[in-house]
């Protein structure tokens, strides 16, 4: 159901104060004004808004609007010669739009009073309110920590053809949250896919939100590169099974670690493994097949015991570089493949 920002006030004109020909008001209206017949001019609607929070969970963005809906009325007289606050009798006699927000789950009127002045010049009619908005979003978060989410605020016009309904935004767009956030209006398709039969028009615009990923590139990402890489090192520079298997303790509870933590940022409700998860789960098989590698040098050198020392060590250093090379190799063929997913996927 719709929810209706600003409403029709009154009834039919009838008998009034506010007839040009009978009443000294500095703001009067003709003999037939006819209040439910829109002016021929263009609406244009200016929207400050400030973004309160944005919960990924239940899809939801939470906005703070300050609404000026600006229109010229021409039949409209203002004897002044300046800016006229309406006298507050008088809503009931004029035509004001009649707006909806589409796309809204919640709504609360957060001023006491409107404010209608009439400009001494062309009769503009400004109006203005501050609302705070709840709008549904849906989002994806396979792509997390790339995700990029487009959450439309959609208002109807249902008295007047659409070019007479345009909207100007002026926005909030600092950081929030370390997220991203920019806007845009709306696209021709989007007017028109939500558009429904009727003498109406359709306006709004687009709250796009990005993350700062370079949060996630220290944090997660470079880490896991660094890990990998020590303990391809370890391979190299440990002396004894027992230094090798020590470090490979620990640089798995670090991993393990950086595992719980990025569990409790990535949004609960992505259908499908996200980049994040994806990238950490290739450098835990590497540190899987790291202690396999670990167990099976081992297992060759107690079989080779017999064997002679000096000829044991030649081989078991070739070994090493080699298994190092080899882990290096694969290694930059997955993360090359992660890449080329992110980029043309």
């Amino acid at each position: 159901m719709y929810l209706l920002l600003l409403v029709l006030f009154g009834t039919a004109l009838g008998s009034t104060n506010f007839d040009c020909s009978s009443s000294d008001s500095l703001v009067c209206l003709p003999k037939g004004y006819n209040k439910n017949e829109p002016p021929s001019s263009t609406r244009n609607i200016s929207i400050a808004f400030y973004i309160n929070q944005i919960q990924f969970n239940s899809h939801e963005m939470e906005l703070n609007l300050e609404i000026l809906i600006q229109w010229k009325d021409e039949r409209i007289y203002n004897r002044g010669d300046k800016e006229t606050k309406l006298d507050i009798k008088l809503y009931d006699y004029i035509w004001t739009p009649q707006i909806s927000a589409l796309n809204e789950n919640s709504l609360k009127v957060k001023s006491t009073y409107d404010i209608l002045i009439i400009s001494n010049k062309g009769s503009k009619v400004m109006f203005s309110r501050k609302y705070e908005f709840k709008i549904a979003c849906y989002m994806n978060f396979d792509d997390f920590p790339f995700d990029k989410h487009e959450c439309p605020f959609t208002m109807g016009s249902y008295k007047g053809k659409e070019e007479y309904f345009t909207t100007d935004g002026i926005f909030d767009n600092s950081p929030r949250r370390g997220l991203l956030v920019n806007v845009r209006d709306l696209n021709e398709r989007e007017k028109v896919y939500i558009n429904m039969e009727g003498d109406h028009s359709v306006s709004g615009f687009v709250v796009t939100v990005e993350r700062h990923i370079i949060k996630y590139i220290v944090f997660y990402f470079l880490p896991c590169v660094l890990l990998s890489l020590g303990v391809w090192l370890m391979i190299l520079w440990g002396n004894t099974y027992h230094e090798r298997f020590l470090f490979l303790t620990i640089i798995s509870a670090i991993l393990l670690y950086m595992v719980d933590a990025a569990s409790k940022v990535i949004p609960c409700d992505s259908s499908n493994f996200n980049l994040l998860q994806i990238w950490m789960m290739i450098h835990v098989c590497f540190i899987v097949l790291t202690f396999m590698e670990l167990k099976i040098v081992h297992w060759w050198y107690l079989k080779s015991l017999p064997k002679r020392v000096n000829e044991y060590s030649s081989k078991k250093s070739r070994i090493d570089v080699g298994y190092f090379i080899l882990y290096l190799i694969l290694y930059m063929i997955l993360v090359g493949g992660f890449v080329c997913f992110i980029l043309f996927a």
